[in-house]
């Protein structure tokens, strides 16, 4: 302590401390256990309690680290006061917090993006375009984010039972712990478990997509020139039927099981490569249950609705025709898409365009 004291004045120290990353000390054996070998007496050690000692002294951690949609606004309006750009700064904010829930770096992220390397863009535009950036990036937030998912089984499993399977889940601190404390998953409406923010899901449905792609090198041919008209436009019905085709082709001796765990995952895999590099999609939370997905596209300036369903009968079949018009009117568009997946052996691979409630929706069993 005297040493210190004599030489305080020539001691240098941080000037600041950045927050990398949080783990609970009741956690830290476990994780030892996970990440590394142990000799035969830490592991003794360690399986007499799984966690540390019942006297740990782990602070509650009560703060809350993200960005609200008026704090993001505030940050545009004085970034707006400098360039003046002439930004809709309310609107602005609004579609930043959409995609990220408010998650400190992705909004500073995306901000960064727009203004060095899209010729500050601020419009919704200019934000996908900065998400399709970010996104092909490789960086340390994407790669824990990955890294966690695939050393926790458990883990993986509960996010693909809620992205890809649509599956609801109780939030619930103790069961759910681990992807919680990683900042992976948070309580969404209603008490819901749900994946923290919409750029985590595009990042993580790449992840699975990939290894989905790896295991079925069909679903990987460049098929985009065959897909895009004269203008430019994705000709959605086309690639439709087209997957109608892969489908019969390939997967139709499937049963039921295979529809209920993999069938939207492959339409995923299917559409990425028409799409990659020049548009953009995501699959919109709030529709994910009741067997369905809502896949929305932005292409050439255009908006592509596709809800995904599985076919139980004609009645559930109305409902998700109905559920298209509720989701369309929301969205201001006339004209939908409709991939209704069958395990029914004698089924007929049918497409149509049906009218309902002055919508076009086009309807395709696969």
């Amino acid at each position: 302590y005297n040493a210190r004291k004599k030489n305080r004045e020539t001691e240098k120290t941080f000037k600041s401390v950045i927050l990398a990353g949080v783990h609970d000390i009741k956690n830290l054996k476990v994780h030892i256990k996970e990440r590394r070998l142990l000799t035969e007496d830490e592991a003794k050690l360690i399986d007499k309690t799984t966690y540390n000692s019942p006297w740990n002294v782990a602070e509650k951690f009560n703060l809350d680290m993200t960005f609200n949609p008026e704090e993001i606004a505030t940050m545009l309006v004085e970034y707006e006061a400098d360039y003046k750009i002439g930004m809709n700064i309310a609107e602005i904010s609004k579609e930043i917090y959409s995609y990220t829930s408010g998650y400190p770096f992705l909004v500073s992220n995306i901000c960064k993006v727009i203004d060095e390397e899209l010729d500050k863009n601020w419009s919704k535009l200019g934000v996908q375009d900065a998400i399709k950036i970010i996104l092909n990036e490789k960086g340390t937030l994407f790669d824990d984010l990955i890294k966690n998912i695939e050393h926790n089984q458990e883990l993986y499993d509960t996010i693909y039972d809620i992205l890809i399977l649509g599956k609801e889940k109780i939030y619930n601190i103790d069961t759910y712990e681990k992807g919680i404390m990683y900042g992976i998953l948070r309580k969404g409406i209603n008490g819901k478990l749900a994946i923290h923010n919409k750029i985590f899901e595009l990042r993580i449905y790449q992840y699975m997509i990939s290894k989905e792609e790896a295991k079925k090198e069909v679903l990987s041919y460049e098929y985009r020139t065959n897909f895009i008209d004269e203008l430019g436009d994705l000709k959605i019905d086309v690639v439709l039927e087209k997957f109608q085709l892969l489908m019969k082709q390939e997967y139709r001796k499937q049963d039921e099981k295979f529809y209920e765990k993999q069938a939207r995952l492959l339409f995923l895999c299917f559409i990425r490569p028409i799409i990659n590099g020049t548009g953009f999609y995501y699959v919109e939370p709030q529709t994910r249950q009741d067997n369905r997905m809502d896949v929305v596209i932005t292409y050439n300036k255009k908006q592509y609705i596709i809800e995904l369903k599985i076919w139980h009968g004609k009645v559930k079949e109305q409902k998700g025709l109905d559920q298209v018009v509720r989701y369309l009117d929301s969205q201001n568009e006339n004209t939908g898409y409709l991939v209704l997946f069958s395990f029914n052996k004698k089924k007929e691979y049918t497409r149509e365009w049906i009218e309902l409630e002055g919508k076009r929706i086009f309807e395709v069993v696969v």
